[in-house]
């Protein structure tokens, strides 16, 4: 096959039981062959463990782990998963998730086609616990320089539909996912961000990915808890200033944006929320200080 590339799929399950076999289902049956399955699970209380060991037998799945313990995050898992893949690309399929059978197809066109692209994903469908459509998710630019996606969308919280939605460069993921195991809500956006200060990302405005959207969803107590904001205001504290390039009316322009969300959250939060914008504020300024400076030795040493 011309221009093949080799794709491990990492399905993290925790407690999805009713959406699992839906998922595996739609990770094997792709039209693009995939080099490996790995499934983990995290110690889910339901009968998930004994939906997975059905599949056993299949010669694409290299791992099935069975945590007797829950690590605690998603992240955790994404990490065990990135660590034992094999192959330069990666998918990170949720198993309350699942996926046209032209997905991986789809995405690795979209590799070929864009440049030095360490993200690609597509449009998604936003569905309840019977695969009724909620509601589509947003319409994106076809490509984007990754720290352009930083500046203009992923620093004041705007997030990806969901990982399950995006075909990921090993090298750069792997590097990313470090240390966000203690994130709850919002690891994946700065995951996002790390990867994209040395890549590009593309996108298929075609609906191949079926973000699920029921009680058990982490999103929905993060949203009462805060988290968005309190994890989320993060995200700026994991921008390399010298590498995104963010005029000072832009970064002030984000820096209100996020103080304006903490009006919904407690008030020893909104103390957290301050004290990491006034880092982000440091890291910026320094950033810029550096920047006048090298600019100056290199003008007088011309």
């Amino acid at each position: 096959m011309n221009n093949f590339i080799e794709i491990s799929v990492i399905i993290p399950s925790y407690n999805h039981a009713s959406y699992l076999e839906q998922r595996i289902q739609t990770v094997l049956n792709q039209t693009y062959p995939i080099s490996e399955l790995i499934i983990l699970d995290d110690a889910s209380p339901d009968h998930s463990q004994q939906i997975i060991s059905r599949y056993s037998s299949d010669p694409r799945i290299s791992h099935i782990i069975f945590n007797e313990n829950n690590s605690g995050s998603t992240f955790n898992q994404w990490q065990k998963g990135l660590e034992l893949a094999k192959s330069p690309w990666v998918w990170i399929a949720e198993s309350d998730d699942y996926a046209d059978l032209t997905f991986l197809e789809k995405m690795a066109g979209l590799i070929h086609h864009y440049p030095n692209v360490g993200i690609a994903f597509c449009r998604s469908q936003i569905v309840d616990e019977n695969n009724e459509v909620v509601y589509y998710s947003y319409n994106h630019k076809k490509f984007s320089f990754g720290p352009s996606e930083i500046k203009d969308t992923l620093s004041s919280g705007y997030c990806l539909p969901n990982v399950s939605a995006c075909l990921l460069k090993r090298n750069y993921a792997l590097s990313a996912v470090v240390g966000l195991g203690k994130y709850k809500a919002s690891g994946d956006l700065i995951f996002y961000t790390r990867i994209l200060h040395y890549a590009n990302i593309a996108y298929e405005d075609s609906t191949l990915n079926y973000f699920r959207d029921h009680a058990g969803n982490v999103s929905r107590p993060a949203k009462v808890n805060g988290l968005w904001v309190t994890e989320g205001v993060d995200v700026i504290g994991n921008i390399n200033f010298s590498l995104v390039d963010f005029p000072v009316y832009t970064f002030l322009r984000i820096s209100y944006h996020w103080l304006r969300r903490v009006d919904k959250i407690t008030f020893k939060n909104k103390i957290k929320v301050f004290k990491k914008l006034l880092s982000a504020s440091w890291n910026f300024g320094h950033a810029k200080l550096l920047g006048i400076f090298r600019s100056s030795d290199y003008e007088f040493n011309s």
